[in-house]
């Protein structure tokens, strides 16, 4: 006889759909006594659902929450009702310390509820899984929902996720580390590049801040440019990344006399890339008419992965120098399609400003259209900032600032150190004064100073004391967001938010600018700022130690 055909009752339909629905659960791992509550946090929402034909609901929820220390949150819930019309209870579990979620009753035929989980101001930061449960009053229907939460710290506090307490001290090669540039990967690790025991140098940090050892065996890269020669002072100034995720290094090579721009393409795996000029470097030079000191300061790498070097030129024979902006093709040759075109000076773009002999590049950028700017430096008898625009064929814009692509800025002794180009298309350039203030400067598209932004279209920004070396970058917001250090005894990092408008941004901390101390031995200076992709700061220096130590701070926004 068939046993199926005689389980014809009401409750014998029901005790086999019961059956049915455990040997399920337990094949996906869950367990439990009441089958109605089958359904743990590593069950798929599937799971625990009433059998078939009965009434019930799903709920849908998003797969991710951001909870601020000291703060709550709000997650939305939506609920899909078939045929189940009753009280719905919402709970979160697997939460971290310090984290508390009061249950939540979605009354009789609603279809929305929020649930609050809130932190503690000392609530444990980092991402951890919970999980979000759904079920009716008495337990019989449940659904479970998998979310990853994120425990951080209020905008300008150290992101504690990171190294220790949200720093990092480490120790780089035999002579210590000279840190001159950072870039964060898309990953979110951190890439700190410079000199160490006289070569380039990029060494990579984990999202954590631990060294990242599969990066060239080591945790680090050095390249030594002398190419059979020479001993040399091989120096990165600069570092860019590519679309795939290599790391442009640009800088110079010096024997003691004579220098020569430096180039190095790095792989995302951490080894000298053998497609860039064969063994993965070059020292080029050009034939600037009588110069016999070339300097990259600042690096970019185009859509095509040609590659802008911004420096300067010392002429032999005399005190003065010129900005330089070279472009290199992505096999590392120099461009001959661009610059000014004159054999055999077509490569690079050279010059001065107007009345100004001596003319520096420290940072350039590619605008969206293609064209170039670079944040220089000029001194006609006093020094002070200029920004410089180029066609894509590197021709100077004339389009742009009253001296044919040069745009002065009357900020005497400033020294400016980073340019970028907005949404909108005008341009920002920064930087610290003389007296040891950040400033910054804005232009409109055309290259006039900009008055909407403020009187002369500058800003100086005092932090209560003098800083000196002051890095920036522009956030998703559009907001400036600056690293420094301090000159004062305690030689400390900060890092200070600006609104778009050029005031200091109070929801920054309490004044707009955090200070972190270091403690001994103390910072020297050389600092450089980055932003990871979901927004968060990392600000890197060197510390005065023998052998110099690499330091970094990672702040939330």
């Amino acid at each position: 006889m068939n046993f199926a055909l005689r389980l014809r009752s009401p409750a014998a339909l029901r005790l086999l759909a019961l059956v049915a629905t455990s040997a399920g659960a337990f094949a996906a791992g869950c367990t439990g006594d009441d089958p109605a509550a089958l359904c743990g946090a590593d069950c798929t929402p599937e799971h625990g659902t009433a059998p078939q034909g009965e009434a019930g609901f799903e709920v849908a929820t998003g797969s991710a929450v951001t909870l601020v220390q000291g703060g709550s949150v709000q997650v939305d819930l939506q609920i899909t009702r078939a045929g189940f019309d009753g009280p719905i209870t919402a709970t979160a579990s697997g939460l971290p310390d310090g984290v508390t979620a009061l249950p939540l009753v979605i009354v009789a035929g609603a279809t929305t509820g929020k649930l609050t989980l809130s932190a503690l101001p000392n609530s444990k930061q980092g991402t951890t899984p919970i999980t979000i449960s759904a079920s009716d009053a008495g337990g019989k229907i449940r659904r479970d929902k998998s979310a990853s939460l994120l425990v951080r710290g209020p905008a300008a506090t150290l992101d504690t996720t990171f190294g220790n307490a949200g720093k990092v001290l480490a120790s780089v090669g035999v002579t210590g580390i000279g840190v001159r540039s950072a870039a964060v990967q898309a990953d979110g690790r951190i890439l700190v590049a410079g000199t160490s025991d006289n070569d380039f140098v990029v060494v990579r940090l984990g999202v954590d801040g631990a060294s990242d050892t599969s990066y060239g065996g080591i945790g680090k890269v050095s390249v030594d440019l002398r190419k059979g020669g020479a001993a040399s002072v091989d120096v990165a100034e600069a570092i860019a990344l590519t679309k795939d995720g290599e790391a442009v290094l640009a800088g110079y090579r010096s024997n003691g006399g004579d220098s020569s721009y430096g180039i190095a393409r790095v792989t995302a795996a951490g080894k000298a890339d053998p497609s860039f000029d064969d063994d993965g470097y070059a020292t080029p030079s050009f034939a600037v008419p009588d110069a016999n000191n070339l300097l990259a300061f600042g690096v970019a790498v185009q859509t095509d992965g040609s590659i802008v070097l911004a420096g300067t030129v010392l002429e032999k024979g005399a005190a003065t120098t010129e900005a330089v902006i070279a472009r290199f093709k992505p096999q590392g040759a120099l461009d001959d399609t661009f610059g000014i075109g004159a054999s055999p000076s077509s490569g690079f773009f050279y010059g001065h400003t107007s009345g100004a002999p001596n003319d520096a590049c420290e940072a350039v950028t590619i605008a969206p259209d293609g064209r170039i700017l670079a944040a220089c430096s000029a001194d006609d008898g006093g020094a002070h900032p200029v920004a410089l625009r180029l066609q894509a064929n590197g021709q100077a814009d004339p389009a742009f600032g009253p001296q044919n692509g040069f745009s002065p800025v009357p900020l005497a002794g400033a020294t400016a150190h980073a340019i970028h180009v907005l949404a909108d298309r005008r341009v920002v350039m920064t930087g610290e004064t003389a007296d040891g203030q950040l400033f910054a400067v804005r232009f409109d598209s055309a290259g006039a100073l900009d008055t909407s932004f403020a009187p002369g279209g500058v800003v100086k920004i005092a932090l209560g004391t003098k800083i000196g070396g002051a890095r920036s970058v522009v956030d998703a917001s559009g907001r400036l967001v600056f690293a420094a250090a301090t000159v004062d005894a305690d030689r400390a990092l900060v890092v200070a938010r600006v609104t778009s408008d050029g005031k200091l941004d109070t929801s920054f901390g309490a004044t707009g600018f955090v200070v972190t101390k270091l403690g001994a031995p103390a910072v020297v200076g050389n600092v450089r700022i980055a932003q990871a992709p979901d927004g968060r700061i990392v600000a890197v220096t060197n510390l005065d130690a023998a052998p110099a130590q690499l330091a970094a701070i990672r702040v939330w926004q």
